[in-house]
């Protein structure tokens, strides 16, 4: 062993290459003991385990190494007790990487380069006398839809998180049936097969949700999704865009043009909000792009308008749009799609407003988190929606018939 010092100037005990026969000198006891279960877990699985195996050259050196006898896959087990910077985690990864090894670091505690590679979170068990995974493995199961708007499916469904064994992660980890969870949460896994469950339940409900449109052979449909789950905890972009992605070729398949539209910056709309802004800006990008992929599907482009933000274009619970907004918005698809009477006046700014004090801009804030902000987050926590123990005003997809004046 021998210390060193990371750019950050963190100081920290490292292998010393040069001396292959170090073993487990200068290594604390939970080091030790991690590094021994990671082992015996490898070998249950029916691997070889070797601990402190050096690579060609010293350019690594793992805590275990798990080969397996029959395929000669390598995987190296690095137990990371002490503290590590993110660019380090990502470096040694990519050692491991280039000689074909694969890698997987374990930490008792939540790391911020946990999000960087492949890892998870264990905590011993000094009880059982063992090493337990709490938080690591995801999950996907459906229930039964209870709500007063049914799901297209009848079905529910979520990841639900489970706890294991390390001994049982290995042998699910080392046999090829975990996979790093889609969503990039930080040290979690799901299982091969629950990813193929999830996209049949994500194929079923799509048929049912774009069905009864297309029974109806729409000329022009509008197509907008991922708006409330942006908001959400564990919003993934590039799944929402998956979504889009198969209305709009479902839809431009049987003839159907359509409109979409990118969001605006919630963060303007909604102060609390901004931290999610990044979300917006990876989000629109990735619909503008997947609609760029199908000559019939037009986007109306709101985000670089100013106004798509003002509290007037908006209903006071900001989620939804005004009679103003609505109007706008209209205003925006028809001149997108170029019909008659419509043009460029949908992107004028709004009349200019009275200045705000702060102490009234504080006053409207703090009125929207009672009267709204507050009980959305508490409904979050509740797993509620605003909609439990509502009715859809027309439940059924079908023709608008205009009623006769009078």
């Amino acid at each position: 062993m021998r210390a060193k010092q990371s750019p950050c100037g963190l100081r920290y005990f490292a292998h010393d290459p040069h001396a292959p026969a170090c073993s487990t000198a200068g290594e604390s006891l939970e080091h030790h003991r991690l590094k021994q279960a990671l082992a015996a877990g490898a070998r249950a699985a029916g691997h070889r385990a070797e601990l402190e195996a050096a690579g060609p050259g010293g350019r690594w050196r793992a805590d275990v190494l798990a080969t397996c006898p029959r395929t000669g896959r390598r995987t190296a087990l690095e137990a990371q007790l002490s503290p590590l910077i993110r660019e380090s985690a990502i470096e040694r990864t990519g050692r491991y990487r280039q000689e074909g090894v694969e890698v997987v670091w374990f930490a008792i505690r939540e790391r911020l380069w946990q999000a960087a590679v492949p890892s998870a979170r264990v905590n011993p068990d000094r009880t059982a006398q063992e090493w337990r995974l709490d938080d690591a493995l995801y999950r996907f199961t459906t229930e039964e839809c209870y709500c007063d708007r049914p799901c297209p499916t009848g079905l529910h469904s979520h990841w639900a998180q489970s706890a294991l064994s390390l001994p049982c992660f290995l042998l699910l980890l080392l046999t090829h049936q975990l996979h790093p969870h889609p969503w990039k949460t930080p040290g979690a896994w799901v299982p091969v097969e629950d990813l193929a469950a999830e996209e049949a339940f994500r194929a079923e409900k799509n048929a049912a949700r774009v069905g009864p449109a297309l029974r109806l052979r729409p000329d022009l449909a509008t197509v907008m999704a991922g708006f409330n789950d942006l908001i959400r905890p564990g919003f993934d972009a590039a799944r929402a865009t998956d979504l889009l992605e198969e209305m709009f070729a479902e839809l431009t398949a049987a003839g159907a043009h359509v409109v979409t539209v990118t969001y605006p910056d919630i963060g303007r709309i909604a102060p609390l909000a901004r931290p999610m802004r990044p979300r917006v800006l990876d989000f629109n990008a990735q619909i503008r792009s997947t609609a760029a992929r199908y000559p019939g599907v037009t986007v109306v482009d709101t985000f670089p308008h100013t106004f798509t933000t003002d509290a007037r274009m908006w209903s006071s619970d900001r989620l939804h749009a005004s009679p103003l907004g609505h109007a706008r918005f209209a205003a925006a698809v028809a001149h997108a799609l170029n019909l008659p009477g419509s043009n460029e006046t949908w992107t004028l700014p709004l009349p200019p407003q009275p200045p705000r004090t702060a102490w009234q801009a504080t006053g409207t804030e703090l009125r929207w988190i009672a009267g709204f902000g507050g009980s959305w987050i508490y409904r979050r926590l509740r797993g509620r929606s605003s909609g439990d123990g509502h009715s859809a005003r027309r439940p059924e997809l079908a023709p608008v018939t205009p009623q006769a004046p009078g």
